[in-house]
């Protein structure tokens, strides 16, 4: 075939750039054509994995034994200012400070996998999740749970 060459070892193919010979109309690397980058891609992705391995997001971390020191933990449905979407409102005692409450909401997010955020000292579960929350919480240690409408 006349414009096609031969992969060499060392050949500028293998870095997946795209070369202009003269004996070759038009060559192109089959990881080019396949959108797998060249070996400088690589190199930019590591150096950016290395740095969220440094500075990972959402480091929040529950403290250890604080679910088994809650003595109280109210769960009351709410749709009011949300769009009519329900939601859960979780209240515990002793009140929490605003980084555990969002550790708080961390956890139950990831254990019963729906969404949740902190609002002040409540965290927020989004669905009517309320007696999956509240076995949730008892299975974790919480002293007492108590349901609201």
């Amino acid at each position: 075939m006349r414009g096609v060459k031969k992969k060499k070892p060392g050949d500028r193919w293998d870095s997946g750039q795209i070369s202009f010979e003269a004996d070759a109309d038009f060559s192109v690397s089959l990881g080019e054509l396949f959108g797998r980058p060249g070996q400088a891609a690589h190199v930019e992705n590591a150096e950016k994995d290395a740095k969220r391995e440094k500075h990972p997001k959402n480091e929040i971390e529950l403290p250890e034994g604080f679910l088994a020191s809650v003595t109280q933990a109210t769960l009351h449905r709410e749709s009011s200012g949300r769009g009519g979407r329900t939601v859960v409102a979780v209240s515990i005692k002793p009140e929490p400070d605003a980084r555990t409450a969002e550790a708080l909401a961390k956890a139950m997010r990831k254990g019963l996998g729906c969404g949740a955020h902190a609002e002040g000292q409540k965290v927020i579960l989004q669905g009517d999740i309320q007696e999956r929350a509240a076995d949730w919480l008892m299975k974790r240690g919480v002293g007492r749970t108590v349901m609201g409408n």
